[in-house]
Order: C-alpha cells, then sequence, then structure tokens
C-alpha cells in the first residue's frame, strides 16, 4: 500500500478495529469502507486526491473522517453513532452527498459546498433543521423518513429542479421562498404540515401531495402546472390559483373531502384524471 499507485480500495468487515490510519495513496480515488462495527476513527490526511468515499454499517464513528478537497461524491449508512457533519469549509468540490440511516445527526453544515447537486437524507431521526441558505448548484433534494425534522429552508437553492419529502411526519414549515427552476415537487405524508406556498415556483410542473393530514392551504398555484395530484389530504380546503391552470394536461383529485368536485373550475372538471402514480 506505501507503492501509492492504488486507484480504488475497498476495505471491510473489520469489527474490532478502532482507528483507521491511511497511508500516503496520493492517487487514490475510491475509498469504500464497511462493517467496521468499532471503528471511531479515520485518519484520511494522505488521500490527497480522493473523489469518492463510501462508509457504511460503521456504526461507532461519531464524525466526519478529515479528507481531501478533491471529494466529490460522500455517502454514509448505518453510521449510527453520527452527530454532525460540518463539509461546510472543507468540501468545496463536493457534489453528491447521501446519508441513510444516521439516526443520532443532529447537525448538517453544507453552507459552503457551492458544487453540491444531488443531496439525499434518509432516516437521520435527530436532525430538526435544514437550512440551505447557499447551495446555488443544487438540482436534487430528497427528504425520507426524517421524523425530527421541523424545518426545511431552500431559501439559497435557485438551481432546484426535484424536491421529494416522504414520511417526515413533523415537518411544520418549507419554505421555498425563490425556487425559479423546480418542475417537480412531491409531498407525501408530511403530517404537520399545514401550507404549501407555490409561489416563488414559477416553472412548477409536477405537484403530487399525499396523506398530509394537517394541510389546509396549498397557496398560488403557477400556471405552467401540467399534472396536479391530490391525494387523502382530508382538511384541505383551499387550492388558490387552480381557476388559472391554463397549462393542466390532468388531474387527480382523491379523498380530499372539502375539495367537493362541483365547485372545480369547468376546464379543470374536464381534464383527463390521471392514474395514481408518484414521480
Amino acid at each position: 500500500m506505501t507503492t501509492g499507485y492504488f486507484l480504488d480500495l475497498e476495505l471491510d468487515h473489520c469489527p474490532k478495529l478502532e482507528r483507521l490510519q491511511m497511508p500516503s495513496l496520493p492517487n487514490l480515488r475510491h475509498l469504500v469502507l464497511g462493517e467496521h462495527y468499532g471503528l471511531k476513527e479515520v485518519d484520511c490526511g494522505g488521500l490527497q486526491s480522493l473523489e469518492l468515499l463510501t462508509v457504511h454499517l460503521c456504526y461507532s464513528l461519531r464524525t466526519l473522517p478529515s479528507v481531501a478537497t478533491t471529494l466529490r461524491t460522500l455517502n454514509l449508512a448505518y453510521c449510527e453513532s453520527l452527530e454532525s457533519l460540518k463539509a461546510s469549509s472543507s468540501l468545496p468540490n463536493l457534489r453528491d452527498l447521501r446519508l441513510h440511516v444516521c439516526h443520532k445527526l443532529k447537525e448538517l453544515d453544507c453552507e459552503g459546498c457551492g458544487s453540491l447537486e444531488h443531496l439525499e437524507l434518509g432516516v437521520c431521526h435527530k436532525l430538526e433543521r435544514l437550512q440551505m441558505p447557499s447551495l446555488p448548484n443544487l438540482r436534487y433534494l430528497e427528504l425520507c423518513k426524517c421524523y425530527g425534522l421541523k424545518e426545511v429552508d431552500c431559501g439559497g437553492c435557485g438551481s432546484l429542479e426535484h424536491l421529494f419529502l416522504y414520511d417526515c411526519n413533523g415537518l411544520e414549515r418549507l419554505q421555498m421562498p425563490s425556487l425559479p427552476n423546480l418542475r417537480h415537487l412531491d409531498l407525501r405524508e408530511c403530517y404537520g404540515l399545514k401550507e404549501v406556498d407555490c409561489g416563488g415556483l414559477p416553472s412548477l410542473q409536477n405537484l403530487s401531495v399525499a396523506e398530509c393530514g394537517s394541510l389546509k392551504r396549498i397557496s398560488v398555484l403557477p400556471r405552467s402546472l401540467e399534472t396536479l395530484r391530490l391525494q387523502k389530504c382530508r382538511q384541505l380546503q383551499v387550492l388558490d390559483g387552480l381557476d388559472t391552470l391554463t397549462n393542466l394536461r390532468g388531474v387527480r383529485i382523491v379523498e380530499c373531502f372539502h375539495i367537493a368536485e362541483e365547485s372545480l373550475p369547468e376546464n379543470i372538471k374536464r381534464l383527463p384524471r390521471l392514474p395514481y402514480r408518484w414521480l
């Protein structure tokens, strides 16, 4: 390993290993660490060309290992002791970040990750707020089963195209003040959400909302909308801008008891009924 000629390296299943110090491998681009259940510390200081780092089933790891600024993809899964991830200054070239089953994660700081394009968070129960004041290149955001999440602020994500929120049942506030490129918005099982404001989404084409039990109002539906799916939003009372949807091609409204069929505008009644499908 001291030769430094490795491009890819996979180290798996060392359950008793507590500390891993990587030697100088200036050409290493891909590193995978898996099933190191006792691993608490990783020293990646000698990996000056690292582009992809995957860490999974390292239950004792509490902090992100120090890695080179060349990193482009970071995957962390089943790192159940990880409490914080501060990538703001150390990962300026990061493009893809995925965190799954990091139960104790309380803080995620990506403010300085100006190159980030893809962000996924799944089963991160302790995370309460996700604020993204400056992620100008982020195009895809997915949040799934983050039960403690109360607030999501997308204010600095001007390039965002796809936003998916699934089973974030503690979510109370979703801030989307200006997302000029957002085309797909999918919200499902966000039971605490009371209002969705689409006023800052002038390019929105597909809107799907299902099983958001506290949702009462969807504000300022944009004229760009082409498909509208609403299902089991039983408290939903207001669809602001429904009569302006001249580009709408299909609609599905099921078990939204306060939205009566006879109250819909005539142009909406004549539209084809969309099948049950999530984008």
